[in-house]
């Protein structure tokens, strides 16, 4: 299905070309407030750890919680005579998620926290119409984030009255694409642009999880960025 997406994307993007007035080439950067959602999601969550192994996790890493994002991309951008856009993005982000750590057996000052980093590689292929007053020009896209899971890991930081002092990486992946509908803003002048952007991702990161049947966790990303025209 994922490979039928891109192919579809690709084709767009390439039919597009041949009715380019303008052909602009940026790089951007990008950061944001990222989140979870849905009936799975929440901002804290149970610490479990077995003493014996010294072996912890949390029990549900999928927070509510807004926590600053950060990406890195490279966009080609298609201007037609009449302003219509066909643009293509396509960089690295690293999705972050934090959430507070309650600990199993009640443990009085327990001080806990656990960080959710996800790494995609993200093609935002969208269309959109230019306009344009004096040296100012408004960009209005309407597109997808096509997100395919590099990695993801848990690290949690754990500290309690019994002594218990534990850190940890570990792997969370549970999902290997996600599809986000992404409505997106940008205002141009000269050289340099700004812009906005809202994605809600389809897939639920439950899906597959024992005993998460009737719970659905999915993808929120609100993006804010620059970028720079290099042609």
């Amino acid at each position: 299905m994922k490979h039928k997406i891109f192919f579809l994307a690709f084709f767009i993007f390439n039919y597009s070309v041949s009715y380019a007035q303008k052909t602009e080439v940026s790089l951007a950067l990008n950061s944001g407030l990222f989140y979870f959602s849905g009936s799975g999601a929440g901002n804290t969550s149970f610490f479990n750890y077995n003493a014996t192994n010294n072996i912890g996790y949390v029990n549900n890493p999928w927070g509510t919680d807004a926590t600053i994002s950060y990406g890195l991309s490279g966009e080609v951008k298609y201007l037609t005579k009449s302003g219509f856009l066909v643009n293509a993005d396509l960089g690295i982000e690293l999705l972050r998620n934090r959430k507070d750590l309650l600990p199993q057996d009640g443990t009085s000052n327990f001080n806990g926290e656990s960080y959710l980093t996800q790494t995609f590689l993200n093609l935002y292929p969208s269309l959109g119409y230019r306009l344009n007053s004096n040296q100012v020009s408004i960009d209005l896209l309407l597109g997808m984030d096509l997100a395919y899971s590099l990695n993801a890991k848990e690290k949690v930081n754990v500290n309690s009255s019994t002594g218990l002092a534990f850190s940890t990486d570990r792997k969370r992946e549970t999902i290997d694409f996600d599809i986000r509908p992404r409505p997106q803003i940008g205002i141009n002048y000269k050289n340099y642009g700004l812009y906005i952007g809202y994605s809600v991702g389809t897939k639920n990161y439950q899906d597959n999880i024992i005993g998460s049947k009737n719970s659905e966790v999915r993808a929120n990303y609100l993006r804010f960025g620059i970028n720079y025209n290099l042609k």
